[in-house]
């Protein structure tokens, strides 16, 4: 089993792989679990990251 996680942070995502991978690229995550609305990476202090996809009815009203 796994140690607890220390600390981490939500982020919602209307492209949720490409924010995912964004975030491995740029503060070296690493992907633990994948899937088509969420990915958690963590860091090597223990910080995990869940990327989480909007629904596709709310995420198609928001414009970036």
């Amino acid at each position: 089993m796994s140690a607890p996680v220390a600390y981490g942070s939500v982020v919602f995502a209307k492209d949720v792989e490409r924010l995912a991978r964004f975030y491995e690229a740029m503060l070296g995550l690493q992907v633990l679990h994948n899937a088509a609305d969420h990915w958690v990476l963590r860091a090597d202090s223990g910080m995990e990251l869940v990327v989480h996809g909007i629904p596709p009815a709310i995420a198609k009203t928001i414009s970036i």
